[in-house]
């Protein structure tokens, strides 16, 4: 008998190699997760503060705000909600 062993297939020879793409996928989930919650937290905090007109988008727990607000004020606290909304950078 004659046993071959091919690597392209899951098994003792590049089971770490699967095992580490399996790692970087859940991580690119956990990511996504991560931001969805960011976006729903700015979000909320800007309707309760009554910051409306602008649009949120995080990226990897980076935030960008785009349009326009009433005043300085608003501004100031659009930015003050960002920055103590956990998971930004």
């Amino acid at each position: 008998n004659v046993m071959r062993v091919d690597p392209n297939v899951i098994g003792a020879t590049n089971i770490e190699q699967k095992a580490q793409a399996a790692i970087e996928k859940i991580n690119q989930t956990g990511v996504v997760i991560e931001d969805a919650g960011i976006l729903t937290e700015i979000k909320a905090q800007f309707v309760a503060n009554g910051i409306l007109g602008t649009d949120v988008d995080v990226s990897k727990g980076d935030v960008t705000l785009t349009g326009e607000l009433e005043n300085a004020r608003k501004k100031s606290e659009a930015l003050a909600i960002v920055k103590r909304t956990k998971g930004v950078k």
